[in-house]
């Protein structure tokens, strides 16, 4: 045997167990599914408990019809709004990336910037803004990055300034 079969042995497998003795059938009454019964995908914490409160049966509001024809700014800024920056975790027309809007059905276009020129989320922000204004509509989706003017903190909404702590006054410094 050489010294590498003596300090890595191979795996044993381990002896069968004897079979249990058999048991009575179980009533027939249904019992609690165990832990491991949870849907796939789904750990027990995430399966809802059974005394969570029953889902609202409020109805839905339906949504404004969607094409070229209804197209306006505020369904143009309402698809914005649903584009978030991935490292801010904030909608980016709170963070003030957006500079302006421009709609001529069924085109819109969108002069907006980054937080920096270097930012690595760049290509996956411009390419969910012309995702969510082609959901709402939009046919044709053109956006210019401005740098002028730049980005800064007094871009952004006052609360996106308080959500992300940017409420304080710097030049107290």
């Amino acid at each position: 045997m050489n010294e590498e079969e003596q300090t890595n042995p191979a795996p044993q497998t381990p002896e069968p167990t004897p079979a249990a003795p058999a048991t009575p059938a179980a009533p027939a009454t249904p019992a609690a599914a165990p832990a491991s019964a949870a849907p796939v995908g789904l750990t027990p914490a995430a399966v809802p408990p059974s005394d969570a409160p029953p889902p609202s049966t409020a109805p839905i509001p339906e949504e404004a019809p969607k094409g070229p024809d209804n197209l306006s700014d505020d369904v143009v800024w309402d698809a914005l709004r649903k584009v978030v920056d991935p490292e801010l975790h904030y909608n980016i027309v709170d963070l003030g990336l957006v500079y302006g809007i421009t709609v001529r059905k069924p085109d819109v276009h969108v002069d907006m910037t980054l937080t920096s020129p270097g930012c690595p989320y760049g290509p996956l922000i411009v390419h969910d803004v012309k995702t969510s204004i082609g959901s709402a509509g939009a046919e044709n989706v053109s956006i210019d990055i401005v740098w002028d003017p730049p980005w800064g903190p007094d871009k952004m909404s006052e609360e996106a300034k308080l959500d992300l702590g940017f409420d304080m006054d710097f030049d107290d410094f």
